[in-house]
């Protein structure tokens, strides 16, 4: 029987690219987003186009019910629907931030309610949910986006656990800068975002050091071929970071003190008036 991959977000960077390589390896592709004009983009044999909203229930439900009709089963979901939103914690709306919660964490899960039954009947089935590298570190001015990743890696251990007694894996992939339309998105609102100007000087050395980042980035293939690796493994493992440096800063943030930790992303990312904030702080509590 066909193997088959239910991948959100799929229109475009990391989720199109996901679903090409699978298609590519044999895998019947279910390629959702809410634009269905770029998913026709995307048809083939193996690549079937189905309209999604995760932030709309009777979307999911949809699609799901689709899925079930025509396939009876799931081997594979990939959770990549989500968006970043840029800011300070302060500047944010009711509404902004609503709507990042919706889409990241409360659409990952309603996805993974509906598809949970389908991914039981499968063969081998697994989750397959990206995250981020923020998932393990939150960076200044992406705050919101940041909290909606830590509940995406709470959440994928807890369902690891819960469905490893019935065969399903679940698997957390950690991206960092990856260059897809993501980061331009996120600047605009970035850009667009209420900050009082009290922030304004720290948060042109963000934005100058983001798209630093994202000039020298790899593209979305990387994540792709992770995801690829994560569902061909007998055992994979539980959370693959890409690329190195995605890697090298989750290990810096669990070996080093916050202190140390926040002095080195206020370098990184030019906070310079924190910066000194931070070697202040750093010699009181020396």
């Amino acid at each position: 029987m066909d193997r088959i991959a239910w991948v959100t977000g799929a229109s475009s960077g990391i989720g199109r690219a996901i679903a090409t390589l699978l298609s590519d390896n044999g895998y019947r592709v279910l390629a959702s987003a809410r634009r269905s004009e770029k998913l026709d983009e995307l048809r083939r044999p193996t690549i079937v186009p189905l309209p999604l909203d995760v932030a709309d229930a009777q979307s999911v439900s949809t699609a799901a019910a689709h899925i079930a009709r025509e396939y009876g089963k799931l081997d594979v979901l990939v959770n990549n629907a989500g968006f970043g939103l840029y800011g300070t914690i302060e500047g944010a709306s009711d509404e902004d931030v609503r709507r990042q919660f919706e889409v990241n964490v409360f659409g990952l899960g309603r996805v993974t309610r509906a598809a949970m039954p389908l991914l039981r009947r499968g063969q081998s089935p697994i989750v397959v949910n990206i995250s981020s590298v923020v998932g393990k570190l939150a960076i200044p001015f992406a705050g919101w986006y940041s909290a909606t990743k830590h509940a995406v890696e709470a959440i994928s251990d807890a369902l690891r656990l819960e469905t490893a007694p019935l065969g399903v894996r679940v698997v957390v992939i950690e991206p960092g800068a990856i260059k897809t339309d993501f980061d331009s998105t996120a600047l605009a609102l970035l850009d667009a975002s209420a900050d009082p100007p009290d922030y304004h000087p720290a948060r042109r050395g963000f934005r100058e050091a983001v798209v630093d980042a994202y000039r020298s980035a790899p593209g979305p293939e990387i994540v792709a071929q992770a995801v690829l690796r994560a569902i061909q493994a007998k055992h994979p493992r539980r959370r693959y970071a890409v690329p190195a440096n995605a890697k090298a800063f989750t290990i810096a943030r669990r070996v080093l003190s916050d202190a140390a930790f926040d002095g080195i992303l206020a370098r990184v990312l030019r906070l310079r008036r924190y910066q000194k904030l931070s070697d202040t702080d750093t010699a009181a509590a020396d």
